[in-house]
């Protein structure tokens, strides 16, 4: 039973593809460096987020939780499409890759569009929204080499860029779905990222040997190929991140204020 799972978890990974994992790629980092660099990256996210969380003022609650048609269709499509991604990790058996942050993020979407407002929506909302540095660099730098089945790479695009457009369908619907650059929301939504990849990602790659989201070794187009390519990674993931949060805190707006001159 066991040995099945580790087959459809990643038994499908193709490691001799430069980046994709094996031994090499695991070795990339000495287990020394591995060890600093967990403790330095993840005690900075802890750090953020007892001083940062204790600063979030409390949502207000939603007068209303109605969900218009057109947010069900929304969300039933947007379902059809991630169901669509399981069924080719499961056809290539390569569900690791379940665990890749674009993959992460349109659970919470889904999450976002299906639940009733809360007291805590807009908090979710906002710290999401820095996490779409993810799909947007997997826009601009696409991977397309491990896909092959029919219609795999078409629905790497769809998945993407759907991601980058659900918030402002959201932000469509008025409060709470509302999003302003805040000092710390941005530095909490970095300590989920960090987080995340130190405390999930890095030991499910280390135990299966696959390479998800390059926290075993980088990329071999990563401009900053080498030993200290974490390290340049911790810098230039916060500068996209920073960028994605103030585009968004400008565009958002933008479709509220729209949306309310034509109700």
């Amino acid at each position: 039973m066991l040995s099945l799972i580790r087959d459809y978890l990643y038994g499908g990974v193709d490691q001799s593809l430069a980046g994709n994992g094996g031994p090499g790629c695991s070795a990339f980092r000495s287990p020394t460096r591995k060890i600093y660099e967990t403790v330095l990256l993840g005690g900075i996210s802890l750090f953020i987020f007892k001083y940062c969380s204790q600063n979030l003022r409390k949502g207000k609650s939603p007068s209303s939780s109605f969900m218009s048609p057109t947010r069900q269709l929304v969300l039933v499509l947007f379902c059809i499409m991630f169901g669509i991604q399981i069924g080719f990790k499961f056809a290539t058996r390569t569900l690791i890759y379940l665990f890749q942050p674009c993959h992460m993020l349109t659970c919470l979407q889904i999450y976002l569009l299906a639940s009733p407002e809360h007291q805590y929506t807009e908090h979710i909302f906002r710290l999401h929204i820095g996490l779409l540095q993810g799909p947007l660099l997997a826009v601009l730098f696409p991977v397309l080499d491990t896909f092959y089945l029919p219609f795999e790479t078409e629905m790497y695009w769809i998945q993407h860029i759907a991601i980058l457009l659900v918030p402002f369908y959201l932000a469509s619907q008025g409060y709470p779905y509302q999003h302003s650059v805040e000092i710390n929301f941005s530095l909490i939504t970095y300590g989920i990222f960090l987080f995340y990849h130190m405390f999930i990602v890095q030991p499910l790659s280390l135990i299966s040997g696959v390479n998800v989201s390059t926290v075993l070794c980088p990329a071999p187009t990563d401009p900053f190929y080498g030993p200290n390519y974490m390290v340049h990674a911790v810098w230039h993931q916060a500068v996209v991140m920073s960028g994605v949060i103030y585009i968004y805190a400008k565009l958002l707006p933008i479709v509220q204020k729209k949306m309310m001159t034509t109700k």
